[in-house]
């Protein structure tokens, strides 16, 4: 039976559990290393718990554990004929032999003068555990909708509890959302991260900033936005765009350049701006807010 939470967006942690599975399919030889590279890649790329599942559970299923020593094929109690009895004596006289030979060997080596004085004992690594896929894995966050003016407003709270202090882009969807930021070190950068179920991700390093780039055009005061503009861009788009019946499927933080004629002169006009995308019932594709989310700039 489906669960609900396999539509969640996947954390890290469990692609990372997703592509230790195919890693340790490949290491078994349930699958081969071109089927080992596809299923790994589409691992980061899924974007939901399903599409995880789905690339583990059609591998070919672990082989059953081998057979303890001595066991035997037949109904219990059967007897061995006298013929098969001296043929187990006789196997096991020539493994005696062969064991007595190597004990010989090691015991001459010994007293030779090269330094080894004691036999070489064989290192035994146990073989991990099998994955069964069925069990694969435990969801490793908690669903929280972003498109709730509380959320948001954790949100908001989250980042600058967690030392963020300019944004350069946002992508909000309702169960997640990506974040680029002014780096926290000494040279000038970006870096990103995903909030995730009321958390931050681990921040990446994106790239450094040019000399000619100038902070205002790239990053916006973490302050300069906030959770009721956000929620009323989202809230007031299916209105603005005359679908009602529309759902907002994300919304994104930019900058943004216009150029107009003003006296005979072109004047540039930069900002940073909010794009409401909605679904596929609308006849507008998306409309580009103020960052205040009072006004709607322009409808695509």
């Amino acid at each position: 039976m489906s669960r609900p939470d396999r539509k969640w967006r996947p954390s890290d942690a469990d692609r990372e559990r997703y592509a230790t599975a195919v890693s340790q399919a490949f290491a078994e030889g349930r699958i081969d290393a071109t089927d080992m590279e596809s299923r790994t890649a589409q691992v980061y790329k899924a974007t939901s718990i399903a599409d995880l599942d789905a690339l583990v559970e059609d591998m070919p299923a672990p082989a059953p554990p081998a057979a303890p020593p001595g066991a035997h094929a037949g109904p219990a109690g059967a007897r061995r004929s006298p013929q098969r009895t001296s043929g187990v004596v006789a196997g096991g006289l020539v493994g005696l032999m062969a064991i007595a030979g190597f004990v010989l060997a090691g015991i001459l080596n010994a007293g030779d003068g090269s330094g080894a004085d004691d036999l070489a004992q064989p290192v035994v690594e146990e073989a991990p555990a099998p994955v069964d896929p069925a069990d694969l894995p435990p969801i490793a966050t908690e669903q929280v909708e972003l498109f709730d003016a509380e959320n948001l407003q954790q949100m908001i709270d989250t980042l600058a509890a967690g030392g963020v202090t300019h944004l350069h882009q946002m992508y909000l969807r309702n169960d997640s959302a990506e974040f680029q930021v002014r780096a926290a070190t000494e040279v000038r950068a970006i870096d990103e991260f995903d909030y995730v179920a009321g958390r931050m991700m681990t921040p990446e390093p994106v790239r450094a900033l040019g000399d000619t780039e100038v902070d205002e055009d790239v990053f916006l005061p973490l302050p300069a936005l906030t959770a009721d503009a956000l929620w009323r861009v989202i809230e007031g788009s299916p209105a603005a765009a005359e679908a009602p019946g529309a759902d907002v499927d994300f919304v994104v933080l930019r900058h943004r350049s216009t150029f107009d004629v003003v006296d005979g002169e072109l004047v540039e006009t930069a900002g940073f701006i909010l794009d409401v995308y909605l679904d596929d019932t609308a006849d507008t594709s998306y409309l580009t807010w103020d960052l205040a989310g009072e006004t709607v700039l322009d409808l695509h």
